[in-house]
């Protein structure tokens, strides 16, 4: 036949060393196994792979992995398909929004900066954990986008791939093809659907990656509320008690790691490395384990690491962890006690947009827009200005704005105001205070005490002073046996 034999060995390994051996002898370490399936059913490809590892002590592992991917990923019923379209429509639009209105706050920053300053230090000031999530949900949104479009490219190319090596096949069956031009055509092919599901793996990835950068734009929605901003609240107090607490926490549990590592590394396969270690003691912490399999090492050796980590980790560190958290939790729950709920805020946002429809209101955004207006943009120094704002400020400044709404406004933004400052005010922070004002009179009355040994030795130097002639010298410093006249004149 054109390609060979198919009854005997196809593989030319053997025949081109010198001298000539077998492909697998006592070097091997590893050997892959690797083919090709494709469903018509539901146009998939699936590239199995399958290791047979060596080891020295004669053990053969097995390995199989198994990657699919679709030869056309649009290709799904019409129910499935709408929303799939429509959802991808949606996410793009939703992103584009995001990335305009990010790109126009940065570029208003920069502009409105103040005089004297620089780009950089107006950057800053646009650089919050927030705008930072925005951009990092943009960046991970293109990323994605081109994960996409790579992988349709792969998919594209194993498809032109896998109709060449049909019409290869039907050539080889009537002697038309040379078995190099075969061998030639299968590799391309394998090369592209191993690129295929290379590619559409990552694609995965992506999109496992992108749910987490949306559940921190939730919680930057959630922190427009004050219930529902408790949590992110709360992990911002706890944040400075948390890291000191992670060092003590880290390195107890690194030590009691390295001695489950010598303790049962040699005999259990969850030990017997770092990453592992590390992975077996962070689930016995949570209450998987494997006791009898401890034991085997020596009864009263597994008791005393057992009983170590548990009494250690569990019942005194993670212990404290949750009182550190529930101390924050519980300060931050006392502070949104009177706050509006969200069924409250909802109705409050129904009846903001109804008066706002009957020409009864204007937006707080009007009203910020005309503040903005009068410092030409720099949102800093509008922030930074104390002076008072009345009722006949606003109602001259902001059109169709009413003198009730004015006084309900300027009423909430003080209460709010007085609420932020006192919330700022915690106890380590008036603890710092206590002790910084301490520092101050202790400095003062260390600056008094100098003042006043000044003073003294100026006194004791005055006093040792001869001032013959001097009337008052003469009167305390005279001559015994003189009368104060006498001395006087």
């Amino acid at each position: 036949a054109a390609i060979g034999d198919l009854s005997s060995c196809r593989c030319r390994w053997c025949k081109e060393q010198n001298p000539r051996q077998p492909w697998i002898d006592e070097q091997t370490v590893r050997v892959e196994v690797t083919f090709v399936t494709y469903n018509p059913h539901y146009g998939l490809y699936t590239y199995v792979g399958t290791s047979f590892l060596f080891n020295r002590g004669g053990h053969i592992h097995k390995l199989i992995n198994v990657m699919s991917a679709r030869a056309n990923p649009m290709d799904r019923p019409l129910p499935v398909l709408v929303p799939m379209v429509a959802g991808g429509i949606i996410w793009v639009s939703v992103i584009l929004y995001v990335f305009v209105g990010e790109f126009r706050e940065l570029i208003s920053t920069i502009r409105n900066r103040p005089q004297n300053t620089s780009m950089w230090t107006a950057f800053k000031d646009y650089l919050n954990i927030w705008n930072v999530v925005d951009w990092t949900s943009v960046a991970v949104a293109i990323i994605i986008f081109n994960l996409f479009a790579m992988m349709r490219l792969h998919v594209g190319a194993a498809n032109t791939e896998f109709a060449a090596i049909m019409e290869a096949s039907t050539r080889a069956a009537d002697n038309d093809i040379t078995r190099q031009e075969y061998e030639d055509t299968l590799t391309k092919f394998y090369t592209a659907v191993e690129q295929m599901v290379l590619s559409e793996k990552n694609f995965r990835l992506g999109l496992f990656c992108y749910p987490s950068i949306i559940m921190c734009r939730l919680f930057k929605s959630f922190h427009a509320q004050p219930r529902l901003a408790i949590v992110t609240k709360t992990l911002e107090r706890a944040t400075e008690d948390l890291i000191h607490f992670g060092i003590v926490f880290f390195c107890v549990f690194f030590c009691l790691v390295v001695n489950s590592i010598l303790f049962f590394g040699q005999d259990i396969e969850g030990f017997t490395t770092l990453p592992r270690a590390v992975n077996s003691c962070f689930r016995a912490m949570f209450g998987d384990w494997d006791f009898g399999m401890m034991a085997e090492i020596g009864l009263l050796k597994a008791q005393i690491w057992f009983w170590s980590f548990m009494l250690i980790m569990v019942l005194i560190l993670l212990n404290m962890l949750l009182a550190v958290i529930m101390d924050a939790y519980t300060e931050e729950k006392a502070r949104a006690r009177t706050a509006m709920s969200l069924k409250d805020q909802s109705f409050d946002i129904l009846r903001r947009y109804r008066q706002f429809k009957r020409g009864e209101r204007v937006r707080l955004n009007d009203i910020w827009a005309v503040f903005e207006e009068e410092y030409k943009g720099d949102v800093k120094a509008m922030l930074a200005d104390d002076r008072m704002i009345k009722v006949s400020f606003l109602t001259e400044n902001v059109r169709h704005l009413q003198p009730k709404q004015a006084k309900r406004t300027l009423e909430n933004s003080l209460a709010k105001y007085e609420s932020m400052k006192e919330a700022e005010v915690t106890e380590e922070k008036k603890l710092h205070g206590i002790r910084d004002n301490a520092k101050k009179v202790e400095m003062r009355i260390e600056t008094m005490m100098e003042d006043m040994e000044y003073m003294a030795q100026r006194m004791q130097y005055y006093d040792r002073m001869q001032a013959n002639g001097d009337p008052e010298y003469d009167f305390h410093f005279g001559g015994e046996g003189r009368s104060a006249t006498e001395a006087s004149q």
